[in-house]
């Protein structure tokens, strides 16, 4: 199972946590999906992480806007391409 089916997969049945994405690369066959989950899941104790891991049952907040920035010192955001 590759990175873009398991979003793919979570999505459609509804999941809206990285973490299920997670979960599902960890159940794979695939040695590379399982060392991807291992990556990402320790990604998810870091805190400014942890809004995009959320567990099952945890509260939803409403946020004023649809997108979410985190600014990080020494991390760059992308350079718009024309």
């Amino acid at each position: 199972m590759d990175l873009h089916r398991a979003v793919r997969d979570a999505v459609r049945a509804g999941e809206r946590s990285l973490l299920r994405v997670v979960e599902r690369l960890g159940a794979s066959e695939s040695e590379a999906a399982r060392d991807a989950a291992d990556a990402l899941e320790v990604l998810s104790d870091f805190g400014l992480a942890r809004p995009g891991f959320s567990q099952v049952g945890a509260v939803e907040i409403e946020l004023p806007s649809s997108v979410l920035t985190i600014r990080m010192t020494g991390l760059a955001m992308p350079v718009p391409v024309d």
